[in-house]
Formats: structure tokens, sequence, C-alpha cells
């Protein structure tokens, strides 16, 4: 019996976190995690190119060395410290919430939308392509009070609360540690503006509201090749960003 007792408390602990976790932290995580999916589905296609590219017969190919190869290029984002509430009540500067690049290396993830033009049917994907680059110092002036910034409109938007967070990313050897913000503006059609300077803004706010369901693999004749059938054996459930049930608090 106190067995049986032991090994429920761990999991009731865990479902709990999962079903206390915010609205905001659920859709940051999210959005992170499409990102990495998002790029493992380029390197898989980079992987089915580069073995048609050499007339490899299908049945030759070994589909579990190929997709170790592409763990190999797997990012990794470990996200912690998130901090949720609302821009009114944000203590301290700015510089407290975001890390500026000085520069050190940062992200370089370009969005795309990869096709496949099948019997005169166009199917696409969105793709993530990653490399690093050397970060620039903004020039901004970071000693401002974060309400009194971030309470100003951005992009036509006005926000009304925020998710802070701490982000380590790892990718090809390289690693950062660093902090970013989500800000959202709840309604029927949430708003997010994410503003991360390492990973990126601008991937950031195309992934969030992009489905990266990898559809030129799973709708095409793609789906029968053997490196794209376990790839999705593993993944077979691509991240999506919760839906927005109107304002949270």
């Amino acid at each position: 019996m106190k067995l049986a007792v032991r090994l429920i408390l761990p999991i009731l602990a865990s479902t709990l976190a999962v079903a206390q976790m915010s609205h905001e932290e659920a859709t940051v995580r999210a959005t992170y995690a499409k990102i990495a999916y998002a790029h493992d589905a380029y390197n898989v296609q980079q992987q089915i190119d580069s073995y048609e590219l050499k007339g490899t017969n299908p049945e030759q190919i070994n589909p579990g060395q190929a997709i170790s190869e592409v763990a190999q290029q797997h990012i990794q984002f470990e996200l912690s410290e998130f901090k949720v509430g609302n821009i009114k009540d944000m203590k301290g500067n700015y510089e407290e919430y975001v890390s500026e690049p000085k520069g050190e290396d940062i992200l370089s993830i370009t969005p795309n939308e990869y096709s496949v033009n099948e019997n005169g049917k166009i199917v696409e994907s969105w793709h993530a392509q990653v490399r690093w680059t050397q970060g620039q110092r903004t020039g901004e002036n970071w000693k401002v009070p974060a309400t009194k910034l971030l309470s100003k409109p951005i992009d036509s938007n006005t926000y009304q609360r925020y998710a802070s967070y701490r982000v380590m990313v790892k990718y090809q050897g390289g690693e950062r540690d660093y902090r970013a913000l989500a800000l959202f503006a709840p309604g029927q059609s949430e708003q997010v503006f994410f503003v991360d300077l390492v990973t990126g803004n601008h991937a950031l706010n195309v992934f969030f509201k992009t489905d990266v369901t990898p559809k030129t693999l799973t709708q095409t004749s793609l789906s029968s090749n053997p490196i794209a059938e376990e790839w999705l054996r593993r993944n077979s459930r691509p991240p999506s960003t919760p839906q927005n049930h109107g304002p949270h608090n």
C-alpha cells in the first residue's frame, strides 16, 4: 500500500503542475516548441532531398541513421523562471526583463514555406532554417521603467499582460542563457508579441500564429519515404499554441 502511495504522489504532482500552468506560459512554451519542430522538419526534408539527388534507392536507406543525423541538428530550448502578470504592475527597468546582445552570438532563424507540386496540387509546409550569427548592440536606452516602455502601443496593439522568462538555447555545440518577454493583448483574437533578441522577435511572432503540421511529409507521396515514415512515427503530433478563451487573469 505504501509503495502504491509513493508511486501515485509524483504522478499527482506532475498533473497538478500542468493544470496550474498559466495560459501565457503554455503559449510561450508551445511557440518555442513549434520552432524546434519546424527546424527538425526542415532537416528531415534536407535528408530526403539529399538521398534523392544521389539517386539512392529508398529500400537502401537506413532510416534510423538518417533520423540520428537529424537529431544532431536539433535545436533545444529550455524555458524556466516564468513570471506572469499585468504590464502596469511590472517593477524595475526594461533591462531586467530582456537581455541585450552585446557582441555574443545570436540565432538567425528564417521561417519559410516549402512546397511540393504533386500532380498539379501544391502542398506547403512551414520550415525553420537556423544558424548562429554575431549579435549587435541595439543602441537603445534600456534603463527605462518597463511599465512606461511596454504600455505604449506596438504595431497598433496595446498589450496588457506579460510573461517574463529565462531561456537556455543549445544548438550545434553553442548555447546562450538569457531573459525574454512575451506580451499579450487578450481578446477574441489574441495578439502576442515576443521580445527575444537572441532567438529573434520575427521568428517567434511568425511561428506563434503558424501551423507547423508537416503537410509535405503527410499529404504527398513523401509519406511513404522511409525517412519521413520513421520521423513521423516518432513525432506524430506537432505542437500547437493554446486556443484563446478571452481574458486571462
